[in-house]
């Protein structure tokens, strides 16, 4: 980057100092950039913690909210939502014994049927 001040040479103190600054100011802008970016894409990555055995779908599908009708984390909404948005993700699952009872087949959603993972 080129400084020009009026009756400034690289011989100047002052030349030098400005340039300087300016260098760091680039810097500064440079990482707040990034830092910036870093928590854009760090909030596509989401956690899903199922709170039900029931097997129920996803009421609205790419909101990022795990949740069924009645508000609660299923397995299949879990995967439903984490398909439908995209991205990285962890469904956090406790123990227990979780039957799939939505019959269907032939398709990809995870609505009915077998849960398909993306």
């Amino acid at each position: 980057m080129k400084i020009i001040l009026k009756d400034c040479s690289e011989n100047n103190w002052t030349y030098h100092i400005l340039k300087n600054i300016f260098s760091v100011m680039q810097v500064k802008t440079l990482w707040t950039f990034l830092f910036l970016f870093s928590i854009v894409f760090a909030g596509i990555s989401q956690n899903f913690t199922v709170n039900t055995q029931a097997d129920t779908p996803d009421a609205n599908l790419s909101d990022g909210i795990c949740a069924d009708a009645s508000g609660n984390c299923s397995l299949r909404a879990a995967v439903m939502e984490s398909n439908a948005i995209g991205g990285t993700h962890e469904i956090l699952l406790p123990d227990g014994l979780y039957t799939l009872t939505i019959a269907g087949q032939g398709e990809d959603q995870s609505a009915t049927g077998d849960i398909d993972i993306n």
